[in-house]
């Protein structure tokens, strides 16, 4: 008992054992606490802009120039914003110091992006910060200097407003400098935050630079639909979406079903103007798109949502993307009828703009000597075709033997199951093999395990290649760009060949045999938008791949081909699961079967 209580006393005088010696608990330095608070705010180089822009947005700038250089590592905003007093801006660096709150009922109140007060003390933790401002009642702004030596602050001359300049990202950090990407991903990432709150802020003017070179300009837009065309290409064809109900005003753009993409890259939500993310509006957004665009495609969506801010708690994550929402009854309802009825009336006027030009050209067939087809390029942006590239031949089956060009590989678990004396029966339900098992039914899914047999033929002893007889061309945004220019090496180690058009338009020229020309688009954006997995990157990718180029639940199979697979299948180094570990068949026992009958 006495030892119990001289722990307990120890552990309440402040001290901690650890590995036979004593740990006094202490108070962190004020700059190292800043730094690990920093953590959670600023994580990259776009967070820092964001965290700005967000200041700029607040201080009712209608125009905010962003210059960029070394991937993010120095970055300068400059707004015509109220600008700070020369008694505010030293405050504006202390932590949770802040001019949008007074009480914590205040949070439900919200109309500003910012309200914790960290984000200037968060970057001026990880970075040297200049900060030249002064209000329009000033005769005279502030300059404000931050770096390891401390703040220093002065009286200069300077226009309304305020510029604040960050050098040195992460110069005292060398953790989290080396986990910075390649300059042209940090810039890419930059640029699409700069995108999601000028759409979020259509009237406000967003110029961005980078290296001297000026990226994007919206001047300042009448509404959304404009600065949509200031930003993308695909701009003037989307549709406007609009809906009302006691609670929520929805208002935004969505891509007509003739326009999609291979990733969700092109879809931005907003809550009272926050740019978030919100899983279930997506998904409601995106069902309207059921059977009209193809599956594992998705569309362009913009949607901006107005709503009580008491219903909404934005205090979930320092970096303000998480919201919590007391969801008002019919919202996603609300979501759904807006974006289907857009798509709807867009269908309707395309019908009726067809069938005007129709009755104007009913009587005006042009000589068939003069006639030619006309080619539109929009039909030939999104098509795609369900044939398969001729298949590649291999021998006969004969008791599973595998093709002579496969070495054999002998492997435990593939010597567990009796290849030799299994005897094929055929196929079930266009999904399964069936197969006679000494000891009762083996089911193959085969799907699953032509997954298997393709991730091994992309190994580059095995991997065969094939020169597109047409051409791909991808057009990709600056972070895709950035990603293709990033792993390039990998994908040509894959069996892709990848070169530089102009402006942001790439060529495929070759691909993967194996790899039906159908999904060779897809599979490419896919793997450039994807996320890391458990495994490494290249087999990732060789598992992606393989998932596309399989046989599909649903395709019917000769016997010769379901014997070609089982032979492949049989030489692989892992027979029983397919490359994401789903197993590639089972055994349906005697004695089960003759269970089921009480035999």
């Amino acid at each position: 008992m006495g030892s119990a209580e001289s722990h307990y006393n120890t552990f309440w005088r402040g001290s901690v054992k650890f590995g036979g010696y004593m740990r006094t608990i202490q108070r962190l330095p004020l700059p190292l606490s800043n730094q690990i608070a920093a953590g959670e705010v600023i994580e990259r180089p776009a967070s820092v802009v964001k965290e700005l822009l967000e200041n700029s947005l607040d201080a009712d700038a209608r125009s905010i120039r962003i210059e960029v250089r070394d991937g993010g590592k120095n970055i300068r905003i400059t707004d015509d914003g109220t600008g700070i007093s020369p008694e505010d801006a030293p405050l504006a660096f202390e932590r949770f110091a802040t001019s949008k709150l007074k009480s914590f009922d205040d949070l439900y109140q919200l109309e500003t992006m910012g309200f914790r007060g960290e984000a200037l003390a968060s970057i001026a933790a990880v970075a040297r910060v200049d900060l030249t401002t002064r209000r329009r009642e000033s005769e005279e702004g502030t300059k404000i200097r931050i770096d390891e030596g401390g703040m220093k602050i002065s009286p200069c001359g300077c226009p309304e407003g305020t510029t604040i300049f960050v050098q040195d990202l992460f110069y005292g950090t060398p953790a989290r400098l080396k986990f910075l990407k390649s300059p042209a991903t940090e810039n890419a990432n930059i640029q699409d935050t700069v995108i999601a709150l000028a759409l979020a802020n259509p009237t406000v003017g967003f110029s961005l630079t980078v290296q001297d070179r000026e990226v994007l300009n919206t001047f300042g837009c009448r509404n959304l639909k404009d600065a949509a065309c200031a930003l993308f290409n695909e701009g003037k064809k989307l549709v406007f979406v609009e809906a009302s109900d006691d609670l929520i005003r929805i208002e935004g753009l969505c891509s007509p079903p003739d326009l999609f993409r291979a990733d969700r890259q092109k879809q931005w939500f907003f809550i009272n103007g926050r740019w978030i993310r919100h899983p279930a509006i997506q998904k409601a957004a995106e069902s309207c798109y059921l059977g009209q665009i193809p599956s594992n495609r998705f569309p362009f969506l913009i949607l901006s949502l107005r709503l009580d801010p008491e219903r909404l708690d934005v205090n979930v994550h320092p970096n303000k993307r998480e919201v919590r929402m007391n969801t008002p009854q019919g919202l996603f309802s609300l979501v759904k009828e807006a974006v289907a009825q857009a798509i709807y009336s867009k269908k309707l006027l395309d019908g009726a703009e067809i069938r005007l030009e129709a009755e104007e050209k009913k009587f005006e067939r042009p000589p068939l000597s003069d006639w030619r087809p006309e080619r539109k390029k929009e039909i030939f942006e999104n098509f795609s075709t369900s044939e398969r590239l001729p298949e590649r031949k291999f021998e006969s089956f004969e008791s599973f033997s595998a093709p002579d060009r496969l070495p054999e590989r002998k492997n435990e678990k593939a010597e567990n199951l009796p290849w030799e004396e299994m005897k094929l029966l055929g196929q079930l339900h266009k999904t399964y093999l069936l197969l006679e098992h000494p000891l009762g039914l083996y089911l193959i899914d085969q799907h699953n395990s032509h997954e298997r047999v393709i991730f091994e033929d992309l190994a580059p002893a095995a991997l065969e290649r094939q020169e597109l007889l047409l051409p791909i061309f991808l057009r990709l945004d600056a972070l895709q760009m950035a990603r293709l220019e990033e792993e390039k090496d990998l994908f040509f180690d894959l069996g892709f060949e990848i070169e530089k058009s102009e402006n942001l338009e790439y060529l495929v020229r070759c691909a993967p045999a194996i790899l039906p020309y159908s999904e060779i688009e897809g599979t490419i954006f896919e793997l450039i938008g994807g996320e890391g997995g458990g495994m490494g990157q290249e087999e990732r990718w060789r598992a992606q791949i393989a998932c596309k180029a399989a046989i599909k639940a649903g395709e019917t199979l000769s016997m010769e081909r379901m014997g070609q697979l089982l032979a492949r299948l049989k030489n692989c180094p892992q027979p029983l699961t397919c490359p994401h570990g789903r197993p590639t068949g089972f055994l349906l026992s005697l004695g089960e079967l003759h269970r089921r009958v009480l035999r």
